[in-house]
């Protein structure tokens, strides 16, 4: 339940003072436009001359973004995935450089001999210079506070710095202060401060955005908490690049299973449990907690007021307005727009990404003409490349004009149904070859469906003959099928593009997140603005394919309309005899009720993952397959974006 909507009209300053001082902290200091704690006035000389090494690896983040979790990746990259050393404390090994402006114990070690920190938390800027080299140093100061050789370039070594949607940011931080650096005030009063920029390191944006506008400096990586968590296998590739590191798919696959959530949650050396205890034994802290909480980036929902989120998405538009960042909450004009038609392509995609959810969202790579995920630059040459054998059948199509629907049928046609294959997924039968251009699952995610990662490989390895699925438009095939080197039989459906604009759109909700209007999308799929787009490029480039001998192009309203025609005409194309047994058996196995309901497809397994791990929608709305109607977009589509689409794509051309 969130907090109540109470609005507060307080002096920070006196909050602060009254809520957020104790025996280790005595006050504040507002340097630069950035609050700090009192201590930053006595160490701000030492901080500034502080020597910096070309050969210093630095993270640098505002407080609660992924810090820790960054840390502990960089450090046994760059160190060999050395475990054994690693035992020792995060702090230790990759101390946190202005640590002592935070925690000033002197008046508690002069009044107990007993209370003796640990060293690197004690004089944390004396630490850090006599670390041993190449040192790891981290650090919540914003840049235009940071050592002046770094500031003035006269020393570059290697920066990453990470940030994280900054309402959930507000959420892990409020809970922080209160476990370990004194806060006693309320979630609403927290809220105020951080909104201000009156918490350390603050205010965020400032902190933020300096550090984004140097993204491009060949010593600095910029990353993304939402991208550790939707993809730490690209983080962890692109991070040990950063580094100039190699390392096995052993070690990869070792890294990814120790930086899991649960796995850092009960690692000693990196909980911050031994500093909790420590402030527990010193009567430091009265609140129950753990230093990682959830690890989720849903957290906000359950602590953010309606009223509270409302203020802060309009912080967010007001400090990003073009949503570079990608934590746009639509409160901008171009954000909450409903009319799109006007709108450039740049801002037209800058909206549809703001409505999905980072997880789930690898952003545009544009080639030969067409338009598919960054994800996809990673196998197009292996596509390219791909040994192609004369016995293969390729089923193509773009997304959602059949193409499940036609797989199944395909196989059906050249198997035996009762055999025990014909039960296992779709998927396994008949591999979708760019599948890892759409998602990339986290391989130490044992529930993580296994048929996605490495999809071109699992096309390599299947027996022959080969069933292959590809939303590829002819120029993206490999190049022995461009070529007619070798001519396996392609088979290639198509459907009414306002009837495919709407079941992509219902795809996209359930599979992908997106929480758009229709209106939105449509004018997306439009403009030829989404994955394997432009629709109408796509589909004519296998039309003007059509009389060579081992293509065949069908369409989905024949499908519906006359199936045992159909199913005639691709036995015909493959050469194969069906006994009218086998053609009762196919007919009735292939009606849409029967596929609706048959789990050997295997694509719900797909679609549940998904929505049980990012979307939590409802078990119906999870569902691959919905209707399978021609004419569905007459009642879920304005005349007026039907009308432009049949301007744009003359799919009635095609007979």
């Amino acid at each position: 339940m969130g907090h109540s909507n109470k609005s507060l009209s307080i002096d920070l300053d006196e909050l602060l003072k009254n809520k957020f001082t104790s025996s280790f902290r005595s006050g504040y200091t507002h340097y630069k436009g950035h609050t700090l704690p009192k201590r930053y006035e006595e160490l701000q000389e030492a901080i500034d001359n502080f020597e910096v090494y070309d050969d210093d690896v630095w993270i640098c983040s505002f407080p609660k973004t992924g810090t820790t979790w960054s840390q502990e990746m960089i450090w046994l990259i760059a160190n060999d995935f050395d475990y054994v050393s690693a035992e020792e404390n995060l702090g230790a090994r990759f101390p946190f450089l202005e640590v002592s402006i935070v925690f000033d114990w002197r008046q508690l070690q002069a009044e107990n001999e007993d209370f003796v920190p640990p060293i690197f938390l004690d004089d944390s800027l004396k630490f850090t210079r006599e670390a041993k080299r190449p040192r790891f140093i981290k650090t919540h100061l914003p840049w235009s506070l940071l050592p002046k050789q770094l500031q003035d370039g006269s020393k570059r070594p290697k920066i990453v710095y990470i940030t994280r949607d900054p309402k959930v940011v507000c959420v892990s931080y409020f809970h922080h202060v209160r476990l370990l650096e004194g806060f006693t005030g309320s979630f609403e009063e927290f809220f105020q401060l951080y909104v201000k920029g009156k918490v350390i390191f603050g205010p965020f944006w400032d902190n933020v955005l300096p550090f984004w506008n140097k993204r491009h400096d060949n010593n600095m990586l910029f990353i993304k908490y939402e991208d550790m968590k939707s993809n730490l296998s690209e983080v962890v590739d692109k991070t040990a690049g950063f580094l100039g590191k190699q390392m096995s798919d052993e070690e990869k696959n070792k890294l990814l299973k120790h930086l899991s959530f649960e796995s850092m949650k009960t690692n000693m050396a990196v909980n911050y449990e031994p500093i909790i205890d420590f402030h527990r034994k010193h009567n430091l802290v009265h609140v129950d907690g753990a230093f990682m909480r959830s690890g989720s980036k849903v957290n906000r929902k359950m602590e953010l007021s309606q009223e509270m989120d409302q203020v802060m998405s309009a912080w967010i538009d007001e400090n990003d307005p073009n949503n570079e960042l990608g934590y746009c909450y639509r409160q901008s004009k171009m954000c909450s727009s409903t009319t799109f038609e006007n709108l450039t392509n740049e801002d037209l995609i800058t909206v549809y990404e703001s409505y999905i959810p980072k997880d789930l969202h690898h952003g545009f790579y544009k080639f030969r003409g067409y338009n598919f995920t960054s994800l996809y630059e990673n196998i197009q040459q292996s596509i390219e490349d791909l040994e192609v054998f004369d016995s293969d059948i390729w089923v193509t199509s773009v997304p959602k004009s059949g193409t499940t629907w036609l797989s199944e049928t395909v196989w059906s046609i050249c198997n035996d149904l009762k055999s025990p294959i014909a039960k296992t997924p779709l998927n396994t039968r008949v591999r979708f070859l760019e599948y890892s251009s759409l998602f990339h699952f986290d391989e130490s995610d044992d529930t993580a469906p296994s048929e996605v990662n490495n999809s071109v490989r699992k096309v390599i390895d299947m027996p022959s003959p080969r069933f292959i699925k590809s939303h590829l438009p002819w120029q993206c095939l490999p190049q022995e099928i461009r070529s007619f080197i070798k001519r396996p039989r392609v088979i290639h459906v198509a459907r009414d593009p306002k009837d495919v604009a709407v079941s992509f759109y219902h795809h996209n909700r359930h599979f992908r997140g997106f929480s758009g209007s229709p209106e939105l999308f449509y004018e997306m799929f439009l403009r030829g603005l989404m994955r394997w787009s432009p629709y109408d490029k796509n589909v004519l480039s296998y039309w003007e394919q059509r009389k060579e001998p081992n293509v065949l192009f069908l369409k989905f309203e024949e499908m519906k309309k006359n199936m045992p025609g159909v199913i005639k005409k691709i036995v015909g194309f493959l050469n194969v005899v069906v006994s009218d047994d086998k053609m009762a058996e196919l007919l009735q196995h292939l009606s849409f009720e029967n596929m609706k309901k048959n789990k050997d497809l295997g694509v719900d397994d797909i679609v549940k993952y998904i929505n049980d791990k990012y979307l939590h929608n409802s078990e119906e709305e999870a569902k691959f397959l919905r209707k399978g109607e021609t004419g569905a977009h007459k009642s879920e589509m304005s005349a007026k974006m039907a009308a432009r689409i049949d301007k744009c794509m003359k799919y009635s051309n095609i007979c």
